[in-house]
């Protein structure tokens, strides 16, 4: 904090620029800044004199004018204390940064919402579909949400699409296996297969819906949520997004359509179709399924067939709404067509499954993976 003050006004005049950068190129949730008034202005002060670490002059006079914290609020802007002029100034947002807290306090732009979710109006005829259940989990109020706010969108005139996504510290960890584990308990396993099928009929609706609808994950992005991203035609997604299906970690076999994907893009990305071609993308797929592997970013993502090779990755994630809804209005602009539905895939029978159990079997020799691992490996 006392480096970050003494380098005022040589990089920047104002510390706004500063709790920026940090935060833009190194991920950081809070800039030095910010942390500063989080702590208390004194705090802070009498901490570094204790500790011997110089108190940039700068800092020393803010209260002369006035100033106990660097940034503070007047009449609903933004403004940053800036030392060349010994005041506040305005620090509105940048223009490509979009609220949705902003947004959700105006009752005007909740188109509709839910116990768990909402629908609301990013304005420019798109919609954005928020969800907020704990741990943003995709449980029943949030996957019935979905389809109801995709069924408004498509039924409104005014409306050109929508965009997925929330400002949670991830965009979801997936299913809630408490609703699914409560009514396995009971024994009601109907109500269980029930809530997969409706499940996969969610994540078809997101993939094709007659208006284009844009998931823009950030964070955590697993199993069920993984399944939303690769469902998406077209996904915006922020770099710092670390994606993959890991329901086998938790002793499940992925169920809302995923593997499903895999092993269409494993025959499609085979260059003629011979099953020695599929098998070789299969096998990649098999092992991170079955290892429970996550992406380490929006680009792994892609390598790894979680997110579509022509997503858009947006590197300052607070920027990931306006993307996506912007790709929301240059599809619709285009004039937009869903996927068409894919009715056929090229699957290899028994012996590519005969392949890839021999393959969890040396790993099972190899003490890499567990007897219960291996279970679920032939399973899957």
């Amino acid at each position: 904090l006392s480096y970050s003050a003494r380098r005022i006004p040589e990089v920047t005049e104002s510390p706004a620029d500063v709790d920026r950068a940090l935060k833009w190129g190194f991920g950081w949730q809070m800039g030095p800044f910010e942390m500063w008034d989080v702590l208390g202005f004194e705090t802070v002060v009498e901490a570094l004199r204790e500790a011997g670490l110089p108190v940039a002059a700068w800092v020393e006079a803010m209260p002369a004018h006035g100033a106990t914290t660097f940034y503070r609020q007047a009449d609903g802007m933004p403004q940053v204390y800036v030392p060349a002029e010994e005041a506040y100034v305005d620090d509105p947002p940048p223009a490509d940064e979009i609220s949705l807290a902003a947004i959700r306090t105006d009752e005007r732009r909740v188109l509709w919402k839910n116990p768990d979710a909402a629908l609301l109006d990013l304005g420019d005829g798109v919609a954005l579909y928020e969800f907020r259940s704990k741990a943003n989990a995709l449980g029943q109020f949030v996957m019935e949400g979905l389809m109801e706010a995709i069924e408004r969108v498509e039924n409104d005139p005014d409306l050109r699409g929508m965009v997925i996504a929330n400002e949670g510290k991830n965009f979801s960890v997936g299913a809630n296996l408490g609703e699914v584990a409560m009514a396995v308990m009971a024994g009601q396993m109907d109500t269980v297969e029930q809530a997969v099928r409706g499940f996969q009929q969610v994540v078809q609706r997101v993939r094709y819906a007659a208006k284009p609808v844009v998931v823009a994950p950030h964070q955590l992005t697993l199993g069920g949520a993984c399944e939303l991203v690769m469902a998406c035609p077209n996904p915006v997604v922020a770099a710092e997004t670390y994606i993959g299906l890991v329901e086998l970690g938790a002793g499940l076999i992925p169920a809302g359509t995923g593997t499903m994907r895999l092993a269409a893009q494993a025959a499609a990305l085979a260059p003629n179709g011979f099953p020695n071609e599929i098998q070789a993308y299969l096998q990649k797929y098999f092992e991170q399924v079955a290892m429970a592997k996550v992406a380490t970013s929006a680009r792994q993502g892609q390598e790894m067939g979680y997110v579509a090779p022509h997503a858009p990755v947006v590197m300052n994630a607070e920027r990931r709404f306006f993307v996506a809804k912007q790709e929301v209005i240059r599809l619709s602009e285009q004039g937009y067509l869903p996927p068409p539905v894919q009715t056929h895939i090229t699957v290899l029978g028994r012996p590519a499954a005969a392949a890839l159990e021999v393959g969890a079997y040396q790993f099972l020799q190899g003490r890499f993976i567990s007897e219960y691992d291996f279970h679920l490996a032939k399973k899957l």
